[in-house]
């Protein structure tokens, strides 16, 4: 038995989970979408899916919303879509990501040109992973929806990205909701959309 569906016996998944990760394996061309969200994977669970995701060139929407992955949960899934060239939407919402976690997410951005959405609501990230993110904004090209909300970047974190997107034509959607932005980071994202028309960011 290949080792990432060992896996899968130490981290409780119910059957049919450990069931789409065999079939990510093995290219079931009607797996397009794997939706794990609420589920208690943990970091353990997203190694596992994520082994079953380096080969894969049928998936193309990835939710682990909300599913207890930390950091090495972060790392596992980085490195397999270092690989992976299908995957383009990416949800990780109410996980605990953390700066750290969006480090190595970020890393990846700066190779990857297949992400185009990126969900990242409620990962207690602050405005030192959102400089991260900033700095891969300067070399990825594919990415138009990025989504923070209920994080805690501040005034300091969103007039980092926002300065990131004025070197970045991608970018289309950003939301910034509840991020204890004030007077000073609300300025920013004001000038943002006043120099790009087309630039649609809630904050």
């Amino acid at each position: 038995m290949p080792s990432f569906l060992r896996n899968l016996r130490t981290t409780s998944f119910e059957p049919q989970l450990s069931d789409t990760v065999r079939r990510a394996e093995e290219n079931d061309p009607s797996l397009m979408e794997i939706d794990l969200s609420n589920k208690n994977i943990g970091d353990a669970g997203a190694a596992s899916i994520a082994h079953a995701l380096r080969a894969n060139h049928t998936v193309t929407s990835l939710n682990l919303s909300k599913t207890k992955i930390g950091f090495e949960g972060a790392v596992s899934i980085a490195k397999a879509l270092k690989e992976n060239n299908t995957v383009q939407r990416l949800y990780l919402d109410e996980n605990d990501i953390g700066d750290d976690g969006v480090a190595v997410l970020s890393y990846l951005l700066r190779m990857n040109n297949t992400i185009t959405e990126l969900y990242l609501r409620k990962n207690g990230i602050g405005w030192e992973g959102v400089q991260h993110i900033a700095e891969a904004l300067q070399k990825n090209n594919s990415l138009r929806t990025l989504f923070l909300p209920a994080n805690d970047i501040g005034d300091e974190g969103a007039c980092i990205i926002i300065d990131a997107l004025r070197g970045n034509q991608s970018v289309k959607s950003m939301n910034l909701w509840a991020n204890n932005i004030g007077s000073r980071g609300r300025s920013c994202i004001r000038d943002a959309v006043k120099e790009k028309e087309a630039l649609k960011i809630l904050g």
